[in-house]
């Protein structure tokens, strides 16, 4: 889900991967007079886009050198944090449209970036070397109590006492011709591992979007296909999502029109938005950045 209640949404940390630009090499739709970090963030933001960008938000905090660690908060209790896969503490560079660049900071070279987004945060590794790992290791700092728990669809969901906090939304990865790109996720101890299964086959840049999020920022809480399902069919995941929404939304929303609203949404491949004024809705493709998935 792309906004979320108090056992909110999916997630956001992404990584872009960029392969076989090598060193010294600029991408094709960067510009020969732009630094490092101009060009870095270029490509980042050519792949992310700039939509959902939200320089300076209050509740995602991008670190002041790639060795940071970067945050994102609903709030004081559930303060999730991870770190970069950094080899050097490089120095944040801001430009674009709120990107935050770490020119050269991971291994072999890579870029480093973060971006603050209206319902998460981003992390970004932009790979210029075919031969480049294709494993990216982001500790994770969770509040106590909290686990990251795997999900059938891909994702890593943040729950503390039953609730979920948060999510790693399921990673999906392409390359420079928009062909997707096999990746997954695993959990490693307290540590989350992507991995992106590029070969030297593959069109490089290749580029990796998971993206950390929670709670209700813009007023409306956007599902994906499996939590929509979950509301389709009621019971108790519908309860408990339904449960969570009254705690961050000063609304009453009908459980009823809730589960009609996902069986037709179903059917017909969209998911549902429920608004702050109680309103529920429809959305699909671009509509809730891409989230119905």
């Amino acid at each position: 889900m792309m906004v979320r209640h108090r056992k909110p949404a999916g997630s956001a940390f992404a990584a872009v991967l960029g392969g076989a630009l090598l060193l010294g090499t600029v991408p094709a739709h960067a510009d020969a007079g732009q630094s490092p970090a101009e060009q870095a963030i270029s490509v980042v933001e050519k792949a992310t886009g700039t939509a959902d960008l939200v320089p300076g938000a209050a509740r995602a905090t991008a670190p002041s050198t790639a060795a940071g660690q970067v945050v994102a908060a609903a709030g004081t209790s559930d303060q999730v944090g991870f770190t970069l896969p950094a080899t050097e503490a490089v120095s944040g560079v801001a430009g674009g449209q709120g990107t935050v660049s770490y020119p050269n900071a991971a291994a072999d070279g890579a870029d480093l970036a973060v971006q603050s987004t209206e319902n998460g945060i981003r992390a970004l590794v932009t790979i210029k070397d075919a031969h480049a790992p294709k494993e990216y290791r982001f500790p994770l700092a969770l509040p106590q109590g909290a686990t990251a728990e795997p999900q059938a669809d891909g994702s890593i969901a943040v729950v503390m006492n039953g609730d979920r906090l948060g999510a790693f939304a399921a990673p999906w990865a392409k390359d420079a011709a928009g062909k997707p790109i096999p990746t997954s996720y695993r959990i490693d101890g307290d540590t989350l591992v992507q991995t992106v299964a590029f070969d030297g086959g593959t069109s490089f840049p290749v580029v990796a979007d998971p993206h950390y999020t929670w709670g209700i920022i813009t007023g409306t809480v956007y599902f994906n296909k499996t939590e929509t399902r979950d509301l389709a069919y009621g019971g108790g995941a519908a309860i408990a999502i339904l449960g969570a929404i009254t705690k961050v939304m000063p609304v009453t929303v009908s459980g009823i029109a809730v589960t009609a609203t996902a069986n037709i949404a179903i059917n017909h491949g969209q998911c549902i938005k429920i608004k702050s004024t109680g309103d529920v809705g429809f959305y699909s493709g671009n509509e809730g950045n891409g989230y119905c998935k």
